[in-house]
């Protein structure tokens, strides 16, 4: 595995960020992890942004996952116009960075060239605004990424700034993973088209979205393409009436296949400032 800070990254609006290798047979697996900024949407921040498939010379062969879409947080707050949290929903401000390669901070100038990894850490903290005060300050965020062997560790923790009311109809989340349905440059080639909810059989997509209650384990395949998206979480504090509910879908009939676990929902839920949200998420993408 290696790393290396790329100032051209530009995906997302990004303003330059990490690309993480994963060698695979014949090339990698690329994470990237960028500085997006949007001004209009009180956006700025850094995340996981799309992860690719390069060859062994490190140029681009396919994107397979969604451009634009989150993995981290999402949250609603009742009779807000919109969710909080990364580029897609902005009012999320963020601090840059924190790294350790194997134990060793780095900076940003000392990964101008690939270095080599067993373990990366990546330590950001953000705060979330209410998006109908913009100016208003609603959560702290603090995410910690860990890229090993095993794949992607994500632990988070939210901590209310105010007392707020959740929305009581659509979920909070702190988990999302987002394949593509079709490779974005030939969509004849089908990258997913099965699912499983934890260690259920695999079976096709046919209708979507697809819910289920006490869901950890999220799988999305791809029969032909071979590739194996998997989402899992840890447990979850507090819980909620809609804690580990699974929805697979594709948002409108767009391009993915979104796979969320619920944090928070069900009902109107009030919550109280000082009160800290904590959940973990394991993603790992395969090919057979």
């Amino acid at each position: 595995m290696k790393i290396r800070f790329d100032a051209t990254l530009s995906c997302d609006e990004s303003r330059g960020g990490y690309r993480i290798l994963y060698p695979v047979a014949d090339g990698f697996i690329e994470y990237t992890f960028v500085h997006s900024v949007v001004p209009e949407k009180n956006c700025d921040i850094w995340r996981m942004s799309v992860v690719s498939v390069l060859n062994e010379k490190g140029e681009s062969l396919r994107r397979l996952t969604k451009a634009h879409a989150e993995w981290e947080m999402a949250v609603r707050l009742l009779d807000r116009p919109d969710f909080i949290g990364g580029y897609n929903h902005g009012d999320e401000i963020g601090k840059a960075p924190r790294l350790m390669l194997d134990g060793v901070s780095v900076s940003e100038k000392e990964l101008s060239d690939f270095r080599e990894f067993s373990k990366l850490e990546i330590v950001m903290e953000s705060v979330g605004y209410d998006p109908a005060s913009p100016a208003d300050a609603v959560l702290s965020h603090c995410k910690r990424y860990l890229f090993d062997e095993e794949g992607v560790h994500l632990s988070q923790e939210v901590t209310w700034l105010r007392d707020v009311v959740l929305d009581g109809k659509l979920n909070s989340y702190l988990a999302m993973m987002p394949p593509m349905k079709r490779e974005p440059s030939a969509p004849e080639k089908i990258l997913t088209d099965s699912f499983s909810f934890g260690e259920d059989q695999v079976q096709g997509i046919a209708t979507l979205p697809v819910r289920r209650k006490g869901v950890k384990k999220i799988t999305v395949e791809g029969t032909e393409s071979g590739y194996r998206f998997v989402m899992s979480v840890g447990e979850y504090e507090p819980l909620y009436p809609n804690s580990y509910l699974a929805l697979l879908t594709d948002n409108g009939n767009l391009n993915y296949h979104k796979m969320y676990i619920a944090f928070a929902g069900g009902e109107k839920e009030a919550v109280a400032e000082g009160e800290t949200w904590r959940a973990s998420t394991h993603y790992r993408i395969e090919k057979n």
